[in-house]
């Protein structure tokens, strides 16, 4: 897990800062608010059947907003402080929003088509969240994560750290070991998130920010 940027820019941006707290609100409500958490879970979360029967389409948006228990709510918005900001200074609010229910939604349909199962429930901010580090892996490379390995602190390039997290993504999604983690909507999210960088670096440098 990453600790903190080395080059941080503002600590707590529009969009960013938003998400977070929309993401905590909603797990609140599925702790204290419902009578069962796991309905709401399953009211929200993107089940493809449903969606291609033309019912819950809304839940391609809804699923990013809902998490199974408080570790995975915590690592989620943790990545999204940690990546999050820089990036949204870089392409402004509206447009961060924008490109994160993108990566989010393409995501979980990277999922979906590669497992094929019309009835597997896919919520959490994950996939979203992976394709903010693809963009950041474009934009920010050399830009220095802390990170803690084996009792040691330091930092280490983005470029280093956000490589060795895919491989080991692209690892577990190919091994298939299950576990309740959606391993390819991860990697489906990272690399929308690249490829839309590259998109906009090339075509749209303008449009970008300075930081």
């Amino acid at each position: 897990m990453p600790l903190r940027e080395v080059e941080r820019g503002n600590r707590f941006t529009k969009a960013c800062t938003s998400i977070i707290v929309i993401n905590i609100l909603v797990f609140f409500m599925q702790v204290f608010g419902v009578d069962n958490a796991i309905d709401m879970i399953r009211h929200f979360a993107f089940i493809p059947q449903r969606v291609l029967e033309g019912s819950s389409v809304y839940t391609v948006f809804t699923s990013l907003f809902v998490h199974k228990n408080l570790s995975h709510i915590i690592g989620n918005l943790w990545m999204l402080y940690i990546f999050g900001n820089n990036l949204e200074t870089k392409l402004g609010a509206l447009r961060f929003i924008m490109f994160y229910l993108l990566f989010g939604v393409t995501a979980n349909a990277v999922s979906y088509l590669f497992t094929s199962n019309d009835n597997l429930l896919h919520f959490g901010a994950s996939g979203a969240i992976a394709g903010v580090m693809g963009a950041y892996f474009i934009f920010f490379p050399k830009n220095r994560i802390y990170t803690h390995f084996f009792g040691k602190t330091f930092s280490i390039p983005a470029y280093y750290f956000l490589g060795i997290w895919i491989i080991y993504q692209v690892v577990f999604a190919v091994a298939d070991t299950g576990g309740g983690i959606d391993w390819l909507a991860h990697v489906g999210g990272f690399f929308t998130g690249v490829i839309t960088a590259l998109v906009i670096k090339k075509k749209f440098p303008n449009k970008l920010g300075t930081n």
